[in-house]
């Protein structure tokens, strides 16, 4: 947590292994999830990083017994064990950052969502904000709209950063869709900035080893190398999201 600015901060590792990669691939929709089912659009969300923060595990505690928890209770409960921490005349106005790469990404995406649709244990955020990079598509039109519904409340913020030529943020299937407002990095020149922007796969190849555009160190290297970014990098998230195009379609 970051009592400065007042912040708390979860970030998620990118692919790493083989059944990392079996979550990827995991395409087909899962059923709602139990905690969204008292939205109305009942999303349909990707099933592999569904039932990774979703599906209960097996957990044993300090003290030896065993419950059945998912991780999405396990992040929401530690994030409530650390607000609680914090003295009761400084609780007020915290945010929280839900930040990730790839898979990671992904993960921060639905853990942002979840936080702010849900509020259970979670009411104490006032704004619940995600931060990916080279996420892959989370959902489809569902999702999509109940995404949107709660930017319209203010409640929900996605700043969603992609490589050009990175293929792993493209659309895999024409109904699934990104979301949050899309920094589209160029290799050479001023990233595009717009709402959703999803990318087919096709727009995006390129002769190249598409793994050299899905690196962190890459999109380290874009974000900042180019000065023509300097300016868009110094926007609000406000500014980013009033100047990116209508949220509401």
């Amino acid at each position: 947590k970051n009592k400065t600015n007042k912040r708390f901060t979860v970030g998620f590792r990118g692919t790493a292994g083989l059944k990392d990669i079996l979550t990827d691939g995991q395409f087909a929709f899962k059923q709602t999830p139990e905690i969204f089912k008292k939205t109305e659009y009942k999303p349909r969300i990707h099933r592999g990083f569904a039932s990774y923060l979703f599906d209960n595990r097996k957990e044993v505690r300090e003290d030896g017994t065993t419950v059945m928890r998912t991780r999405f209770d396990r992040i929401v409960a530690s994030l409530k064990d650390s607000f609680e921490e914090l003295d009761e005349d400084d609780r007020k106005n915290y945010d929280v950052c839900v930040t990730g790469h790839s898979l990671g990404g992904a993960l921060a995406n639905l853990l942002a969502y979840g936080i702010a649709e849900t509020e259970r244990d979670c009411s104490f955020f006032d704004k619940v904000l995600a931060m990916t990079f080279a996420s892959p598509v989370v959902g489809g039109k569902s999702y999509n709209e109940a995404f949107q519904a709660l930017e319209k409340q203010g409640r929900l913020r996605h700043i969603r950063i992609s490589n050009e030529s990175d293929l792993i943020p493209t659309q895999p299937y024409p109904f699934y869709t990104q979301n949050g407002v899309n920094l589209h990095l160029r290799k050479d020149k001023k990233m595009e900035y717009a709402y959703r922007n999803t990318k087919i796969v096709f727009s995006q190849l390129s002769f190249s080893n598409p793994l050299t555009h899905h690196g962190l160190e890459e999109y380290e290297n874009r974000l900042f190398s180019i000065s023509e970014n300097k300016s868009i990098l110094e926007k609000s998230i406000a500014e980013l999201y009033r100047e990116a195009g209508d949220f509401t379609n």
